[in-house]
């Protein structure tokens, strides 16, 4: 879910228990220093015109554009806007 450019930590902040949520971001930020942390990613494209909202989320799920400027890696991720997706699944 967090590597989901569409649900990132919001779905699990969202739909988790507070202490689950922890456990579950805790768990991700682990295992991100320890495989992906390495890894140049390029910059996220923005979604098509013709996307259709998911059904998986409600609407008022996604945040507006904005443009972080934290350089911690997964701080400055989870920092840009919930961007709606074709498939919430894929």
């Amino acid at each position: 879910m967090i590597l989901h450019p569409g649900l990132k930590r919001k779905w699990i902040d969202y739909f988790l228990t507070p202490a689950h949520a922890r456990r579950a971001f805790a768990s991700f930020k682990e295992l991100y220093d320890e495989e992906y942390a390495h890894i140049d990613v390029p910059a996220a494209q923005p979604p098509s015109e013709s996307h259709k909202r998911p059904l998986l989320v409600p609407p008022t799920f996604y945040d507006a554009p904005e443009d972080p400027d934290n350089k911690d890696e997964i701080a400055e991720y989870l920092k840009e806007p919930f961007l709606p997706v074709d498939d919430v699944q894929a």
